[in-house]
């Protein structure tokens, strides 16, 4: 008899990452096309919710340790409601009363994973217990969102996320649960690597849609260089720092990761505000400060990681990146002041800020050079210690 073959967990978990990000996509694409304040409060809200899904299910998957065909279906269940949640990037009115009972939905399949995973692997029983009722209690607070007042629903659901994301703010220690920190940061890596390819490929799709000429050609190169930038900085140092094992250090160090991967989604939404045709006076300004405040983000998220990884080469590079994150700033206030540099010049002007962080930070990783002793004073040396 044939021994049949299981999907590996790894197998499981890449294809929760790229469905994931495809909904990020998603997301991103209706704030490009309606770029106003509520829009935004509406998306990025949406964005934290299933970010939190996420890393919640990548947490608990990765203590597991194992597969299971309840697991499996309880995870695929997770990519279907995420992906129908996200009709939310429709609008900040449309859809409202489809996306907190879906999400809510979402909510009680975490709780089924928790239940499976302490029954699999009973260390997890009071690891699991306590966010199993969490996500219980989140739930009932998004299920009732139809009933909320609109689009005041935003301050509650913020309740629901605190209840949601409180368990992991205790400072019970994951190591003896045997967490793998190495495998939470190639997945923390390879879920980045994921973003910044769907925000090419969003980049791409968007200047296919009409004549690319001019400027716009030289916006798309600057997107890639943009994008090969945040992947060398972050490959170049990240996930060897992502084996940070403190009761608190690690929880920091997978946290911001949230910014660095909101900025990812927002550079690929100033981008394509910036490659879009017939493009108004304040949708160039929407672009322009959505690219400065997108890169300032990345910049203050490897800041973050190089200051908790507390080493000498680390601290400095962690200041160019709180330095670089400033001058993207001063670069926005002086777009403003100008009544507005063009989106697709910002875009240069910002991927050239990026190519000159690397090779300032290349320089700072190189090992300093020990004098070379003289031969001559060895002998000297040798016979005063003795």
């Amino acid at each position: 008899m044939l021994k049949r073959r299981t999907p590996a967990p790894a197998a499981l978990e890449l294809l929760y990452d790229l469905f994931f990000v495809a909904a990020v996509v998603v997301l991103s694409f209706g704030y490009s096309h309606d770029p106003t304040l509520e829009n935004l409060a509406w998306i990025g809200m949406v964005f934290i919710l299933i970010w939190a899904v996420w890393v919640a299910t990548t947490l608990v998957l990765n203590l597991l340790g194992r597969d299971s065909a309840v697991i499996r279906t309880l995870v695929i269940g997770q990519i279907l409601l995420l992906i129908a949640a996200v009709s939310a990037a429709d609008g900040v009115y449309d859809h409202t009363l489809l996306t907190g009972p879906l999400y809510s939905a979402t909510l009680l399949l975490l709780a089924g994973i928790h239940w499976k995973a302490q029954q699999l692997k009973p260390e997890l029983r009071s690891f699991s217990i306590i966010r199993i009722w969490a996500c219980l209690a989140a739930a009932l607070v998004f299920a009732f969102s139809p009933w909320y007042p609109d689009p005041g629903y935003l301050l509650l659901w913020l309740l629901g996320l605190i209840l949601l994301i409180s368990p992991g703010l205790q400072t019970q220690s994951l190591k003896g649960l045997g967490l793998d920190t190495k495998k939470l940061a190639e997945r923390l890596g390879i879920f980045t690597v994921i973003m910044l390819g769907e925000s090419f490929v969003k980049t791409s799709l968007t200047a296919t849609e009409s004549e690319v000429v001019g400027l716009e050609i030289e916006c798309v190169l600057g997107t890639i260089m943009i994008v090969l930038s945040i992947w060398w900085l972050y490959f170049a140092n990240v996930p060897a720092e992502g084996e940070v094992t403190g009761r608190t250090a690690h929880r920091f160090w997978t946290i911001v990761h949230l910014p660095l991967h909101i900025g990812i989604a927002g550079i690929a939404v100033g981008a394509t505000m910036a490659i879009l045709p017939n493009a108004s006076h304040t949708d160039e300004a929407n672009s322009t400060w959505t690219l400065v405040i997108s890169v300032g983000l990345v910049f203050i998220s490897f800041a973050a990681i190089e200051f908790l990884a507390n080493d000498r080469d680390s601290r400095r590079a962690g200041t160019l990146f709180l330095g670089a994150a400033m001058l993207s700033g001063v670069f926005g206030i002086f777009s403003a002041w100008q009544d507005y540099v063009d989106s697709q010049i910002a875009t240069l002007v910002l991927a050239g800020l990026m190519v000159l962080v690397v090779c300032c930070e290349h320089f700072l990783r190189q090992p300093e050079e020990q004098p070379k002793q003289n031969p001559e004073e060895q002998p000297e040396q040798e016979h005063s210690l003795s």
